[in-house]
């Protein structure tokens, strides 16, 4: 059963501090553009745990849906970006409801909050239709569970990636730390 990491779901609903982080870190920055890039124009996106929307900036898509659990993220989303259209924001479960007919879906810096960040992944692959999915995850070598993350193995993650189709691949060092974020690009099929 695919269940979020305690504390991840008390940071969520106390987002404040972390969304200042997030907008001083010049790494997530340039993480995020990498991703927009990947996106490129597009007609439709939906990013699944959008926290805050910090990816709307980034992404040149004719609609954008961003979908999370915490209504303190989503409070924070609306107030910043509501009020652009196309872009729209909405509170569900992800890993229990879906959506079709996307061109990408997103499920950045999400998994990793889960218990299993590799059956997250999957879910969400059979849970939302589209053409293409980008996700990340934590990856060391070996499974490691951190306070905030789950920490997937290098050898777990091959195995996974070898069922997918995938068509792009980045692993960065996270902050000096023993263990990569892999930002994964993948199509249906």
């Amino acid at each position: 059963m695919i269940k979020a990491i305690p504390l991840a779901v008390e940071v969520w609903g106390n987002p404040q501090d972390m969304v200042g982080q997030w907008k001083q870190s010049t790494s997530k920055q340039s993480i995020e553009t990498m991703l927009g890039a990947w996106v490129g124009p597009v007609r439709t996106v939906a990013d699944l745990g959008c926290g805050s929307g910090r990816l709307v900036p980034v992404l040149a898509c004719a609609r954008y849906r961003g979908f999370d659990r915490s209504d303190a993220m989503l409070k924070i989303a609306i107030e910043q970006y509501g009020n652009k259209a196309p872009v729209t924001f909405h509170k569900q479960d992800v890993f229990k409801h879906g959506g079709k007919g996307y061109d990408v879906v997103i499920l950045y810096d999400v998994a990793q909050h889960q218990n299993e960040p590799i059956e997250a992944i999957r879910r969400v692959l059979k849970l939302w239709d589209a053409k293409r999915y980008i996700f990340s995850l934590l990856v060391g070598t070996m499974r490691e569970e951190l306070a905030l993350s789950t920490v997937v193995s290098m050898v777990r993650m091959s195995k996974f990636l070898d069922e997918l189709n995938v068509t792009r691949f980045v692993s960065k060092r996270t902050n000096g730390e023993s263990f990569w974020g892999c930002y994964v690009e993948t199509k249906k099929g």
